[in-house]
């Protein structure tokens, strides 16, 4: 538990940091609307299906709160994280699930700009609890 407070207090100090450095143009108050599907790895059965929707409302140019929907291992959660785009395209992410089963997630993610206000989302997600792996592919909605 103390590694993963250490962990935690690491990136939000590094995310500070990133965000007094960044040059990129800011983007406080934009909300993004994103959904995944894919496939999960490891735990105890193998190969299990992943869903999410979420939302997600930037408090700057590179870095935004999460709040979403999840679907895994046949569980529906609650998560809650943030985002924090090292470059446009980017992002490292940690999530916390909540409701079924408590877990923590670390993971990031690319995303490839279609055209204005929508783009194509590759993610990666470790949870640490459940052992598993998940890779999602989805699309998402700048409102």
């Amino acid at each position: 538990m103390r590694k993963i407070l250490l962990l935690i207090s690491t990136i939000a100090l590094t995310s500070q940091f990133i965000s007094a450095q960044s040059s990129q143009k800011s983007g406080n108050g934009r909300v993004e609307l994103s959904g995944s599907i894919g496939p999960t790895f490891g735990g105890d059965k193998g190969t299990y299906f992943y869903g999410n929707a979420e939302l997600n409302f930037f408090m700057s140019g590179n870095m935004a709160l999460t709040a979403g929907y999840e679907y895994l291992t046949d569980k529906h959660s609650l998560i809650l994280g943030n985002r924090i785009y090292i470059v446009p395209e980017f992002h490292f992410s940690m999530k916390g699930v909540l409701v079924n089963q408590t877990d923590f997630a670390l993971g990031g993610g690319y995303s490839h700009g279609l055209q204005d206000g929508m783009s194509l989302q590759v993610n990666g997600d470790y949870y640490f609890s459940r052992k598993m792996f998940t890779l999602s592919f989805g699309i998402g909605f700048r409102l």
